[in-house]
C-alpha cells in the first residue's frame, strides 16, 4: 500500500468515523471506488442522502470528479459533498455542491452533533 494511498484511505475512515459519530449511517466504497462514501441521516425533515469523495488536499478534487458527483448526486436524489482537511491542521471541512457554486458549513458537523446530544437527553 502506497504512502499517498494509506493517507487518503485513513482519512476516509476519520470522515466516516465523525459522521458516524453525528448519528450518520454511512458506507464506504471499497479499493478507492468513487465516490468515497455514501451516508443516510434521519434529520428534523425526514431522511437526507449524501455522496462524499473525501480528499486530504483540496486542491486534488478535479474537475471531472466535480461532474461525475454531482451526476451521480442528480441521477440518485443525492446531496453531493467534498470532504478535506483543512490547511495546517486535522480538522475536517466539508463542502456542499451545487453546480460551479460551492457552499462550506463551517460547523455543520458539529450543530448536527448538538441535535443529536440534544434529542438524546
Amino acid at each position: 500500500m502506497s504512502r499517498s494511498y494509506r493517507k487518503g484511505y485513513n482519512f476516509e475512515l476519520r470522515v466516516k468515523r465523525c459522521l458516524e459519530d453525528v448519528g450518520m449511517y454511512v458506507i464506504r466504497s471499497p479499493k478507492s471506488g468513487f465516490p468515497d462514501l455514501f451516508a443516510a441521516y434521519m434529520g428534523e425533515g425526514g431522511w437526507s442522502h449524501f455522496v462524499i469523495e473525501c480528499k486530504v488536499n483540496r486542491e486534488d478534487f478535479l474537475r471531472r470528479e466535480r461532474e461525475e458527483l454531482l451526476r451521480l448526486a442528480s441521477e440518485h436524489g443525492f446531496t453531493p459533498v467534498l470532504a478535506f482537511r483543512a490547511k495546517g491542521g486535522r480538522r475536517i471541512l466539508l463542502d456542499f455542491i451545487a453546480g460551479d457554486k460551492i457552499v462550506r458549513l463551517k460547523n455543520w458537523v458539529a450543530s448536527l452533533r448538538r441535535k443529536e446530544l440534544k434529542h438524546q437527553s
